[in-house]
């Protein structure tokens, strides 16, 4: 019997569904859905993650869609984390989504075999979040 493989097909997943509080526990009780998206209701500026599940190793791409108008910037990396654990991994470039919302950004990183892939949002304020992420698996 033989198989014949492709290339993976595409994932996307709502905002709020990718989710995963970081830094700590306490910001997701600040974190809202809204009509799919991971949106911030907090006080403060806060760090977003989106997890990515990925099938193999190699380049990959997260395409992400902000949410929210005219409530300031934010900036996001693709991360890969080593499989065994540790505080390391690797950090692809920075984009920055501006006010107006509504954005589609790219986010690259090379994740080694058995590392995860998530995307990582800093200083996300109030009124602003992610409203979905698509990625290569």
């Amino acid at each position: 019997m033989s198989t014949i493989s492709g290339a993976a097909i595409a994932r996307t997943l709502t905002g709020y569904g990718a989710f995963s509080p970081f830094p700590n526990a306490g910001a997701q009780d600040c974190i809202s859905e809204n009509w799919g998206a991971a949106l911030s209701n907090c006080s403060t500026l806060q760090t977003l993650v989106f997890e990515a599940p990925v099938d193999n190793g190699g380049a990959h791409t997260i395409n992400a869609w902000s949410y929210g108008d005219g409530y300031g910037s934010f900036s996001c990396n693709a991360q890969s984390i080593v499989g065994e654990g540790g505080n390391w991994g690797w950090w692809g470039a920075t984009d920055t989504f501006n006010p107006s919302g509504k954005q589609m950004r790219s986010f690259s990183v090379n994740v080694g075999g058995g590392a995860s892939l998530r995307l990582v949002c800093w200083d996300v304020p109030n009124n602003r979040g992610v409203a979905s992420i698509n990625f290569n698996p």
